[in-house]
């Protein structure tokens, strides 16, 4: 095998490895998993976490808890959606690389790249969406949040930062 046949080989076998690891890491969250906003905010692929409504009585919010609550959620998501709408371009780039006759590795590992900062970029805003909401909360109302947080985890029931608090 020649040097650059070498070099090809090697780029796509990181390739190949970068997507499979993707694909396993997407396959063991699960539905409805890592999506880490607050209650109520739609998260990837539509799934979302509890209404504001629901936990609003859980949590004995009040009106104006309720109505900075949907603030939260409204300003989180209008910072996500250009990165989403983003990341379904990257997808339909990565698709059309992976697809051609001679797949670019390095092309490849760069819409990877731009993939995961997209994911880094949503993770940490949907992170502080769930810091202000929580900001918000008496000493109580959060004590009650933490537990119905444990309880669900528990019970295998998506939880808003995932088994892992990662999110």
């Amino acid at each position: 095998m020649t040097l650059t046949k070498t070099r090809t080989f090697t780029l796509l076998a990181v390739a190949f490895c970068l997507v499979a690891g993707l694909a396993v890491t997407a396959l063991a969250q699960g539905p409805g998993r890592g999506h880490g906003g607050p209650p109520g905010v739609e998260g990837h692929r539509g799934h979302r976490g509890p209404s504001v409504e629901r936990l609003a009585r859980f949590l004995e919010l009040t009106d104006e808890q309720i109505e900075a609550a949907k603030a939260i959620r409204e300003a989180t998501e209008a910072q996500v959606e250009p990165i989403r709408e983003a990341q379904k371009a990257l997808h339909e780039e990565l698709r059309s690389l992976l697809d051609s006759d001679s797949p670019d590795a390095t092309a490849i590992g760069e819409v990877m790249i731009e993939l995961h900062e997209g994911r880094e970029q949503i993770h940490a805003l949907r992170e502080q969406a769930k810091a202000d909401f929580e900001a918000l909360l008496t000493a109580e109302q959060l004590e009650k949040l933490e537990r119905l947080k444990d309880v669900r985890g528990h019970f295998g029931q998506p939880r808003w930062e995932g088994d892992d608090g990662e999110g």
